[in-house]
């Protein structure tokens, strides 16, 4: 753990760029370092007891709904994020990022797609990346329960 402190430590203040970089709900003029340590306490917290604000996914609720009465089972899984956020650009860090002002996001997927991709062996080196083709949305059935979910959120 020493060394986990030691590590945070030397590296406060390029986690500080990162933060005003990344954004937050709230103003970083005169609270940056007040904010940086807040996230600090959370990691050590998380990093001790495996709780807290860190250990929370980022879908705080959901289920699972029919898009039509007819349907014998929901074929609609339903998330709800109380925190909108950007990704990262292709080819930077993957880290999401909090967006600036307050915000929910309500989203939905198909729980039964009929569509299916494939992972192949993309040559005679183990250490090769697979070859993934997901064909996602490759059936009309995935494509009209996209839509139908998508008119109910």
């Amino acid at each position: 753990m020493t060394e986990f402190l030691r590590v945070l430590e030397a590296h406060k203040s390029i986690l500080k760029a990162d933060v005003l970089k990344a954004g937050h709900h709230g103003s970083y003029t005169s609270s940056s370092n007040e904010f940086l340590d807040a996230i600090i306490r959370a990691a050590l917290h998380y990093a001790l007891t495996r709780r807290g604000p860190l250990s929370l996914s980022v879908n705080q609720c959901g289920g699972y709904f029919s898009s039509s009465p007819d349907m014998a089972h929901p074929d609609q899984q339903l998330y709800f994020n109380p925190v909108t956020y950007s990704t990262a650009p292709h080819g930077k860090r993957s880290v999401v990022q909090p967006d600036p002002f307050a915000g929910f996001i309500i989203s939905f997927q198909p729980s039964r797609p009929t569509s299916r991709g494939r992972i192949d062996i993309s040559g005679r080196d183990p250490e090769a990346a697979p070859l993934i083709r997901p064909n996602s949305l490759g059936t009309e059935e995935d494509r009209a329960q996209v839509i139908a979910g998508a008119q109910l959120c």
